[in-house]
């Protein structure tokens, strides 16, 4: 499927969207003969050239044959008409046709020797966005820019030169509902801000190849309601010292307005595909789909963190695997999360944190449990694990001194304790569950011989170990020496439970002692 493996320059996709979005080059207030400039300067400090035939007409100013050659081997973005109009409130309004062709034109390939495979010299895509709205308020050190569309489609047109016979025939297209994107900036105050935002109710995409010579295919992408948003701030003078700042410094930057944040929150999104080369009887598919899924990352005078977390995915391929029964294998999981984050607040006392690794209901299909548990003998339910701990934390006021170092054995923490939210451990038949926290001890570093004294206590059941032995042995993953071994030690950490094969563990730690179930052991 050659037509599948070919790439367009990086750059061609975003060109538009750059052509048409405002550099920071002037000053609040904007007139068409200014964006247009502004464009112009913008894309020569990329490197790049925006060229057009300009015509005037009262307050509009009208670019035809508007052409960016974005240099190198980005290629060339053809746009037939783009209009600016001035508009009373002091913006300008950009128009474009409700329906106008996007020339996209590919850099010559260099030639190394003699090569027979062809390669278009330009794309040719359909655009329609009949209430295409797209209004700049600002440029330059207060940029202010909106577009919005009910609708936007692209479809592939056609290549320049046409394919060739036996190449087939290729679709392309693209729906996107409801797209609204928003960019804001202010250079100009004590803290220099940027916030962006883009958001669409539904997004389609297609890609479709018939009658070629290497075969057919088809591939399908679909997200459901999403967004994206970008929000910062950067003192005058913030960036050339955060590289090199020290805690108290940086802590410093934070409380004079330093802040960053980024959220990517997707909708039910569903990726899929089903390729058929030439000569081969089974064809390579695949169909991925995820519920929801969300990217953040946080750093303010408050606090830092990052979280990342998918819900209801689900992935399945189907290829040419003789190993693998029924040539598929399949993947879903209920949930995937990973978080951090902790409090800063100039580290003015003790301050709050939590971490999270949580992985829900991962199951695999029939056919791949066959492979690695072909006489059935492990239970195939699906499998868990999950970590989530909250707490406080303290630091020493003296370790956020410029040039702070520790003495032997001392740490900058003046507190640190934990509470366990979830512990959770089921799989293949064995169970795990713990609940209950630790506070550590910074003045207390002799009792543990220099780790800070521990105290509280942490309780867990385990249910399913001895079965879990049981069927290693059917497996033949355990010797009879293996065997005894890992009972003693069950019997050494856990006390038997009310029901069968249940265990429970108590890890105490008071008295500047440790005590598993009820027994000192240190």
């Amino acid at each position: 499927m050659t037509l599948l493996s070919r790439r367009f320059s990086p750059l061609a996709g975003a060109a538009l969207l750059a052509t048409l979005s405002p550099p920071p080059l002037l000053a609040q207030g904007v007139v068409a003969n200014e964006l247009w400039a502004a464009w112009q300067e913008g894309a020569k400090s990329a490197g790049a050239v925006l060229s057009a035939v300009e015509l005037r007409e009262g307050n509009r100013l009208v670019l035809q044959d508007l052409r960016l050659d974005t240099g190198g081997d980005g290629g060339v973005i053809q746009l037939e008409t783009v209009t600016l109009t001035n508009q009373a409130d002091g913006s300008v309004g950009v128009i474009l046709p409700e329906r106008f062709p996007l020339v996209i034109e590919l850099p010559p390939v260099p030639q190394s020797g003699e090569t027979t495979a062809y390669r278009p010299e330009k794309v040719v895509l359909g655009v329609e966005a009949p209430q295409l709205q797209v209004i700049v308020r600002g440029i330059g050190e207060r940029a202010d820019f909106q577009a919005n569309a009910p609708q936007i489609t692209v479809s592939l047109d056609r290549f320049i030169p046409p394919l060739p016979a036996g190449q087939g025939e290729v679709t392309l297209s693209m729906a996107l509902e409801g797209a609204d994107l928003r960019y804001l900036q202010d250079l100009a105050v004590a803290v220099p801000l940027v916030d962006g935002a883009l958001a669409f109710e539904s997004l389609t995409a297609s890609l479709i190849v018939n009658g070629s010579e290497d075969g057919n295919g088809v591939m399908a992408l679909s997200a459901g309601k999403s967004s994206a948003t970008f929000s910062g701030a950067v003192p005058a003078g913030a960036a050339e010292s955060t590289a090199e700042a020290e805690v108290g410094e940086a802590l410093k930057l934070l409380e004079n307005g330093l802040r960053v944040s980024a959220k990517i929150d997707l909708g039910p999104l569903a990726f899929t595909g089903d390729i058929r080369p030439a000569g081969e009887e089974i064809p390579t598919a695949f169909d991925l789909s995820a519920m929801a899924t969300v990217l953040s990352v946080g750093l303010d005078a408050a606090a830092i963190g990052y979280e990342a977390a998918v819900s209801g995915f689900g992935v399945r391929v189907t290829a040419d695997m003789p190993d693998v029964p029924g040539n598929e294998i399949s993947l879903s999981l209920e949930e995937y999360r990973t978080s951090a984050k902790a409090g800063l607040n100039g580290l003015r006392g003790p301050q709050d944190w939590s971490l999270a690794y949580v992985v829900r209901g991962f199951g695999m299909s029939e056919q791949m449990w066959d492979q690695l548990d072909p006489a059935r003998i492990m239970p195939r339910e699906p499998m868990t694990v999950a970590l989530d701990l909250a707490g406080r934390y303290g630091i020493l006021p003296e370790a956020l001194a410029p040039g702070w170092t520790p003495a032997a054995g001392q740490t900058p923490l003046s507190e640190f304790g934990f509470r366990v939210n979830e512990f959770n451990l089921d799989l293949v038949g064995l169970t795990m569950t713990g609940e209950g926290g630790l506070d550590l001890d910074m003045t207390d570093l002799t009792s543990f011989d220099g780790f800070p004294a521990p105290s509280g206590r942490l309780s867990f059941l385990t249910s399913g170990a001895y079965g879990l032995i049981d069927r290693l042995v059917q497996l033949g993953r355990m010797t009879e020496e293996d065997v005894i071994g890992a009972r003693a030690a069950l019997l050494m950490i856990g006390r038997a439970g009310e029901a069968s094969d249940t265990l429970h563990t108590d890890l105490d730690f008071h008295d500047k002692g440790f005590f598993l179930n009820g027994i000192r052991i240190r």
